[in-house]
């Protein structure tokens, strides 16, 4: 039998050895750790952010249904106290689009797709953003009942772009 020239080790060398693999190993159960709980805290802090606009997501949702209802009550019965809560959804719709915006776009990238584009101030869409409730001059109960009593499929005048403007007569 081959005899080895190793030599046994001595018992503090094989502590010495011990205790630092016990140290690596404690070292990275630590990091292991540390790195878990930074992720936790991100994933709290992307759920509360969620939160939030899933909230001022619904609050544009009622506050839309809102002027949705005001102006259909006002067209079907003529009344303006109907108009209600559609003045106060037009009121308080432009502060809550900006707590919207802020909110959903968290990168200068997003924030740029988020505003809309800048309209003329000859735009129709920027008269009809800026226009008050409907005038009480046109009936709304004689606009419903012109409505009501077109075939189905037929454009209204103002549609058709053959017809010149002609006055509207009383129903």
């Amino acid at each position: 039998m081959p005899t080895s020239d190793r030599r046994p080790r001595s018992l503090s060398a094989r502590l010495v050895v011990g205790s630092a693999l016990l140290a690596l190993v404690v070292a990275a159960a630590f990091g292991v750790l540390v790195f878990a709980v930074t992720t936790l805290d991100d994933a709290t802090k992307r759920e509360r952010h969620t939160k939030a606009v899933t909230a001022e997501t619904l609050r544009l949702e009622r506050l839309v249904l809102d002027l949705d209802t005001g102006l259909r009550g006002f067209v079907l019965t003529g009344k303006g106290d109907l108009l209600a809560p559609w003045t106060s959804a037009r009121a308080a719709l432009p502060k809550s689009l900006r707590d919207f915006q802020q909110l959903a776009s968290t990168t200068a990238g997003e924030r740029r797709r988020a505003v809309p584009p800048q309209r003329d101030k000859h735009s129709s869409a920027r008269k009809e953003h800026n226009s008050s409730p409907p005038s009480a001059t046109i009936s709304p109960t004689s606009s419903r009942l012109r409505a009501l009593s077109r075939p189905p499929g037929r454009r209204p005048r103002s549609a058709d772009p053959t017809r010149r403007s002609q006055p509207l007569s009383p129903a």
